[in-house]
């Protein structure tokens, strides 16, 4: 397998943040782009955190965002979604789970 690029949105949740993990520690993977909300430190200090690279979005333009910030990847995750759903309004629960992956441009 070739080496590869990869991009994550919702990179900071369980599913995605054990997703970068992986990403980081595979020798096929050259470099890891993280879009976020805001910068994070969960990922210092794990291996291969120098192929990290993040990106602080505007969840809120999403679509323009993520078509921006994917261009020249060629594989990318969407690991956005709700943890706990019952702690939260519906509303905004399908804002992240539905509206915000479909929004997603790449």
């Amino acid at each position: 397998m070739d080496g590869y690029r990869a991009i994550v949105v919702g990179a900071t949740g369980a599913v995605g943040s054990a997703l970068v993990r992986e990403l980081l520690a595979s020798p096929h993977c050259e470099e890891v782009t993280a879009l976020t909300r805001r910068k994070v430190e969960i990922f210092a200090g794990l291996p291969g955190h120098g192929k990290l690279r993040q990106r602080v979005i505007d969840m809120n333009d999403l679509e323009r965002e993520t078509a921006e910030a994917a261009r020249g990847y060629a594989t990318a995750f969407c690991t956005m979604g709700v943890g706990q759903p019952r702690k939260m309004a519906k509303d905004e629960v399908r804002k992240v789970d539905v509206d915000c992956p479909a929004a997603w441009s790449f």
